[in-house]
């Protein structure tokens, strides 16, 4: 995964526990329109339960959000689970869900 283009993974460690503590996925994708301008998702933002409400999810994905700023993204965009916790996290992000259904098939599951 870390060898393949256009994929970042972003990583919190602690340097007590000798642990990752916290990780999210960047997914750049090339892109025809807006110019050529590519656009990305951020996937897979988890935090050890223990340590949540630290700020460490926050700055995980403010750094996602800042490579697809550096990349020239025209956007970047997440699925974020029905929890109301989830949902303000990504709102105190500036991430809007207003006007935006998504939609998701999953295999094997």
């Amino acid at each position: 995964m870390l060898a393949a283009e256009g994929i970042t993974v972003f990583v919190a460690s602690d340097s007590e526990r000798g642990a990752l503590v916290g990780s999210a996925s960047l997914v750049v994708v090339p892109n025809p329109t807006y110019g050529g301008r590519p656009w990305a998702v951020v996937e897979n933002v988890v935090v050890a339960r223990e340590l949540r409400g630290r700020g460490i999810g926050r700055r995980l994905v403010e750094a996602a959000i800042e490579k697809t700023r550096r990349l020239g993204c025209y956007k970047v965009q997440l699925i974020s689970g029905p929890k109301p916790e989830q949902k303000a996290f990504y709102k105190a992000l500036r991430f809007d869900s207003a006007n935006c259904p998504g939609h998701r098939m999953y295999f094997d599951r």
